[in-house]
Parts: C-alpha cells; sequence; structure tokens
C-alpha cells in the first residue's frame, strides 16, 4: 500500500513532497524518510529543482507539526480518545510524554523526535503542555532542518546507492536515540532527586 502513495505523491511532483511531509508530521504512520530519500534521489536526477524540494518538505512538514500542536491545545484527550488508535496513540502515552516535555522541551523534541514512537506523540503533547506555540515551533524548526537534511542529503548525494543506506539508518538511528533519550530521563530523575535531598528550608533544588 505505502508503494501505492508513495507513486501517486511521486507524480504530484514536489507538492507530493510537501503532502507526505504533512502526514508524516501528523503522527500517521506513513514511509517519510523513504520519501524524502526518493526526493532526493530525484533530484539528483534533474526531475526536480533541489531547493524545491528542500523548501516543500520544510512547509509540509511545519504545517503539520502546527496542526498537530493546535490540536492537542484545543482538543486534547477528547481528540485522542476518539482517533488515537489511528495514530497509534494512548491518553497514557500522551501524558508521559507531555510530563518529559514539561522538563526539557528542547531536548525531548529535538532529539526525541527520532524515536518511532515518540516522534508522533510528540505534537500533541506539546500542544497540552505548558510550551507556547513560538516555543514549540522554534524547536520542531532545528528538527525538521536536521530530519529532512539527512534524509534528503542521502538520497541527493547517494543517488542508488540510497536504500542500504535508508536501511542501516532505520536500523541504528531510531536505538541510537532510544538510548540517548533513555539517558536523559535517568540523568533527570535523579539530578532532581539530588537536588530535593539537599534543598534548604524545604525547598526543593534550592541552593545557596
Amino acid at each position: 500500500m505505502y508503494e501505492k502513495i508513495l507513486e501517486y505523491l511521486v507524480a504530484m511532483g514536489v507538492a507530493g513532497l510537501t503532502l507526505g511531509a504533512f502526514v508524516e508530521a501528523m503522527g500517521f504512520p506513513f514511509p517519510g524518510g523513504s520519501l524524502l530519500i526518493l526526493g532526493g534521489f530525484l533530484a539528483n536526477r534533474g526531475h526536480w529543482p533541489l531547493y524545491q524540494v528542500g523548501a516543500g518538505v520544510f512547509l509540509g512538514f511545519t504545517a503539520g507539526s502546527l496542526t498537530a500542536f493546535f490540536i492537542g491545545r484545543h482538543f486534547g484527550l477528547r481528540f485522542i480518545g476518539r482517533w488515537g488508535r489511528y495514530l497509534k496513540i494512548t491518553p497514557l502515552r500522551l501524558e508521559k510524554t507531555r510530563s518529559w516535555l514539561d522538563h526539557s522541551a528542547a531536548g525531548f523534541i529535538i532529539l526525541g523526535r527520532f524515536v518511532p514512537w515518540v516522534s508522533n506523540v510528540t505534537p500533541y503533547a506539546a500542544g497540552l503542555s505548558r510550551l507556547s506555540p513560538g516555543q514549540f515551533l522554534f524547536f520542531n524548526t532545528i528538527y525538521t532542518v536536521l530530519w529532512a537534511g539527512v534524509y534528503i542529503s542521502l538520497g541527493h548525494v547517494l543517488g542508488r546507492q540510497a536504500q542500504p543506506i535508508l536501511d542501516l539508518v532505520k536500523k541504528r538511528l531510531p536505538l541510537a536515540a532510544a538510548i540517548f533519550l533513555l539517558s536523559w530521563v535517568v540523568f533527570f530523575l535523579v539530578r532532581r532527586r539530588l537536588k530535593r535531598g539537599s534543598g534548604i528550608g524545604g525547598e526543593p533544588g534550592r541552593t545557596e
């Protein structure tokens, strides 16, 4: 099925890449990385200008991320309760991600979105958190540039060798990001416990 979807999107040109990036950012199960590599490859072959590929993907992913953010802000758990099964998002996962975001939005959005089971939840959880739209857009932009840059570059520079590299990235990058994210969570919990233990005047984490 995904192959057919990719064929239709490619037939649509750069607009198809933009739409595909929008769907990916909304959290639907979709091979966004494969689409970006294909876009880079076709740009390398002269089908599309590279700058149009980059701009289309950036606009699509940013629009999709902001849409998911505002859905989370205005509809939150009601939306997830009704439509979450299509996005593979549960209320429990949403609340857990939201609490992590409250502690370190920058690290979680920029690095956490490289983890598959975190990526689709993040924009909705950000909408439910104390994060402002401007802050979310800033952190999400950094992630978008990194994510799109890696995959488009693979397709453009490596050309016909893109698929083996994609397989390697799919296997290794999520694992590396998951390990880093887990290490960060453990570090934060340990640091918070140490601060509470050394608090002065009954105020956790306050030092002289």
